[in-house]
């Protein structure tokens, strides 16, 4: 049940967040999400945190492939940002790179300078111009 209950939180946060996109942008939902998801209490991270976490973006993935819209990295990764530091008091920070040729974005989650949700490899090729780590 609980499980059930944690999944319907992360959809409804998730459409909360498409909503937010939509009406205010990027540049004004990011500075939200970090000042209202900065906060995370130092702890020991052990691995029933590291255990948490998985599942938690787990369950993100599983709500962002049943919503009717396109939910993808940044969807994802705002999602695991709030959830990861609220419910598993591990302070990831969001990450956006770009590539240049062919141009694309990214976003991602990083934690002790490691990707969470995201392959190391696959994000090389982006370059960082926009961290929540430095934005604190």
């Amino acid at each position: 049940m609980r499980g059930v209950i944690q999944f319907v939180q992360i959809l409804f946060a998730l459409i909360q967040l498409q909503v937010e996109l939509r009406r205010h942008g990027f540049q004004n939902v990011f500075p939200k999400y970090l000042n209202r998801y900065k906060k995370c209490k130092p702890i020991k991270i052990e691995q029933n945190h590291i255990d948490r976490m998985v599942h938690l973006l787990r369950t993100i993935d599983k709500a962002c492939a049943l919503v009717p819209f396109k939910a993808e990295c940044l969807h994802r990764s705002f999602l695991g940002f709030r959830f990861i530091r609220t419910k598993c008091s591990i302070p990831v920070d969001l990450v956006v790179g770009v590539k240049k040729f062919p141009f694309s974005a990214h976003a991602w989650l990083v934690f002790n300078d490691k990707n969470v949700n995201e392959d190391e490899e696959y994000t090389k090729q982006f370059i960082v111009i926009l961290s929540s780590k430095g934005l604190k």
